[in-house]
């Protein structure tokens, strides 16, 4: 292709993260991937990487993702739970047990991961453009122009779909009126690094602290593998909306400073450090306009609870790409309606537990702990509805909880 002259591809993608990448790997399986452009910001797939890729193997398994060997950095087997006030000995620990039954799923490698992807897609005639970013999409008669920015070249290219996986920004999507722009609290600054593996937890067990440790957010720990070695992902997410007594805003890593000073074992030395932007708000109903399809973090589709995002960027990723093949871009809704509304009944479950205080959330998680949960593969979103039936069983209100918090009538938007 000569520098600055016209290009034309039925589809464009936007970013090549889980989403990006899962759009193209369907779309090569349609037989399409020879009409798609990827444009990925990054050198190479995956690389570096912009995820802790913690999923539950259930959602690989459904979405037809079954990670090879290479793919997984670690399993997950079990949870533990942080709330301060904990006596020493107590042990919130969500596992085969008394949770889950089988594994509960893996970190992911994301280079090795989204790299395999790529790979497929480009034996299927995909084309991808690396180190390369999105600038503008304008209308155009029957389709879209798209300015793409290669270093100190400007590429255009004409297209007839365009599918935003650009990640949290969502800049094609915002200019598009599919979503706005966050609120401060509705996103969450994230901060991790990279340890040796220092066996405060198993080596397949994840660590959340959650509560004042973290205001509105929560602080993980993740087993996962560097250049060989066992290894844990250790990070924080705080909305950027969380101030101090005083009023004054207070910066993320402040919290994970002291929550390193109370656990000296993980104040080692990082093998690594990144950081980003978490969006944690509810995802609009109509998530495309005209053939303009948002994918993932860009259509506000990660849990508003935990952060996590990688199997609805999987999942909207697949059903954008079905969408094309039908060519009728109001049947992107209903395909992706169950990750949407699952979603913000999680926003409304958000508000409840930014309404909660650390002893609310001691209580509610012991619940938490005693409910029965099915053996063999099951839905989460399921999981998750059954078990607010069992803990308001036990006693829980969360509508009087919103209601003292002044958070009801935010929680009912959802």
């Amino acid at each position: 292709m000569v520098p600055g002259r016209e290009t034309a591809y039925q589809v464009v993608i936007v970013g090549g993260g889980y989403g990006g990448q899962a759009a193209a790997h369907e779309l090569a399986k349609l037989g399409l991937a020879h009409k798609a452009l990827l444009v990925d910001r990054r050198g190479r797939a995956g690389y570096p990487a912009a995820s802790t890729s913690g999923i539950a193997s259930f959602w690989l398994k459904k979405l037809g993702f079954p990670p090879v060997e290479s793919s997984v950095s670690s399993p997950i087997n079990s949870f533990r739970i942080f709330i301060p006030g904990d006596a020493p000995e107590k042990k919130r620990i969500l596992n085969n047990t008394n949770l889950l039954a089988g594994d509960l799923g893996f970190v992911l490698n994301e280079d090795d991961f989204l790299g395999r992807l790529e790979r497929f897609s480009l034996s299927k005639g995909l084309t991808a453009w690396h180190s390369c970013a999105v600038e503008d999409v304008v209308r155009s008669d029957g389709g879209y122009h798209v300015a793409v920015r290669d270093g100190k070249t400007v590429r255009l290219v004409t297209t007839r779909w365009v599918l935003d996986a650009g990640g949290y920004d969502a800049r094609v999507s915002r200019k598009f009126g599919i979503v706005r722009e966050l609120e401060p609290e509705s996103f969450h600054m994230g901060f991790e690094q990279t340890i040796e593996e220092n066996a405060v937890l198993p080596k397949d067990q994840v660590g959340m602290w959650i509560g004042s440790t973290s205001p509105a957010g929560y602080i993980w720990d993740f087993p996962c593998s560097f250049k060989g070695r066992p290894a844990r992902r250790v990070g924080i997410g705080t909305p950027i909306s969380v101030k101090d007594e005083a009023g004054r805003t207070i910066a993320t890593k402040t919290f994970f400073n002291r929550w390193l000073k109370q656990n000296p074992r993980y104040d080692t030395k990082p093998l690594q450090r990144e950081g980003g932007i978490i969006p944690t708000y509810r995802p609009p109903r109509t998530l495309h306009a005209g053939r303009v399809l948002s994918i993932g973090d860009s259509a506000r589709l990660c849990d508003p609870v935990t952060g996590g995002g990688i199997h609805q960027a999987l999942a909207s990723g697949v059903m954008a790409a079905r969408t094309v093949a039908e060519g009728q871009p109001d049947h992107y809704e209903p395909l992706v309606r169950p990750y949407t509304k699952e979603m913000r009944a999680r926003w409304a479950m958000k508000q409840t537990i930014l309404s909660m205080s650390d002893a609310d959330l001691r209580q509610f998680f012991t619940w938490f702990c005693e409910f029965p949960m099915p053996e063999g593969d099951f839905n989460p979103y399921t999981v998750r509805r059954d078990l607010l039936r069992f803990v308001r069983k036990k006693g829980f209100r969360p509508i009087k909880t919103l209601w003292k918090a002044g958070r009801l009538w935010k929680a009912l938007a959802g």
